[in-house]
Order: C-alpha cells, then structure tokens, then sequence
C-alpha cells in the first residue's frame, strides 16, 4: 500500500526490473487520477530523450531533468514522484531525495552497483547510492536472472551483479542488452 509520503527506493542489477516495478508504483495513482509524474535525468537518452523506457518496450512519459534541484519544482507539482536511473544524478541528489520526500512520495529506482561490484558512485561527490538506500523508508532490492552461458545453457540463478561485457573504463557506460549481463556471485569476474 502507498503511503502519503516518503522515499521508497528499487534497486538491483541491469535487467532485473527496476524500472518496471516504478511504472507499477504509479498504477494506482493513474487508476485513481492522482497527480503524479515520472522523472529521468538528462543524460539517459538510450531508447527516448522524453519517456522513460523499460529494455522490454514498455513506455511513460517522463519530465526530463539535469539537476536534482530541479526537483523542488516538481515536488510543488506532483504529490507523487518516481524518478528512474536515480544513480546518474550528482551527490545533491541526496539531500533533495531526503527533503521532498518529507512532502511526497518519493520512489527512486537505480542501480546499487556498478560494473566493478561497488556502490554506485553519485556524479561530482564523495556519495554513492548507499547514501540515498541509507535514507529510504522503505527498499526493494530486485534481482534479474544470471545470463552466464556455458556448453549453450545459461545458468539462470538469481543474479545481483552487473557485469560489462565492453571494454571501457568508464564507471557510467549508458547501454543494454549486449554491453551488459546480469551475474550471480560464481559467474561475477571483476575486470
């Protein structure tokens, strides 16, 4: 059941539903017509610049934004929140999470981890995604299916870990299917 406010966050890995379980979230709200709106940053333009898009096709129309501080706007708006991708925000996103969610129900979805097994570091700051799960009434944490194959049979075991399949250095790679799988522990490698 939805509570009036607060800060709900969904985490996992890449492909375990995250953004899914968000769109359900406002379900409710769309039934009954209550305000709400669904959020992404800037920087995810993967499948659209303006809708907020699941690796399945399914599709909202979100409100874009750069700064978290552009969130204070929203929340006069919209009583009701869900912002997908949360962890490509910087560290301010934390404090703005923690004060309008004091004022509305806040559902923040993101990954927990990056592609090297650590918390997901927030842009430009010393704060990862345990900072906005540290600060959250309530978390989901969703896991995917491990997509390790071997002899042509995938293993299929819960997978918590996100495992690149590109070569790149860089801690935020925007991509999907191909550049990503979803691990369990035994078939994680840190490269």
């Amino acid at each position: 059941m939805r509570q009036d406010r607060g800060l709900e966050v969904i985490v996992g890995p890449m492909f375990a539903g995250k953004t899914t379980a968000a769109m359900q979230r406002l379900d409710r709200s769309l039934v009954l017509g209550e305000p709400m709106v669904m959020v992404k940053p800037s920087i995810d333009t993967r499948y659209s610049a303006h809708d907020v898009v699941t690796h399945s096709g399914y599709k909202m129309p979100a409100q874009v934004i750069g700064d978290p501080n552009e969130l204070y706007n929203v929340a006069k708006q919209y009583p009701i929140i869900a912002i997908d991708e949360v962890q490509f925000f910087n560290g301010e996103i934390v404090d703005v999470l923690d004060k309008i969610s004091k004022h509305a129900y806040v559902i923040a979805a993101g990954l927990n981890r990056d592609y090297r097994g650590q918390w997901f570091p927030l842009r430009d700051s010393d704060k990862t995604m345990s900072d906005i799960i540290e600060i959250a009434d309530k978390v989901t944490w969703l896991s995917a299916y491990c997509m390790h194959e071997d002899d042509g049979k995938k293993c299929g075991l819960d997978a918590a870990w996100t495992q690149r399949m590109v070569e790149n250095d860089s801690t935020v790679l925007l991509g999907s299917q191909g550049m990503y799988q979803p691990r369990c522990r035994t078939h994680y490698e840190i490269k």
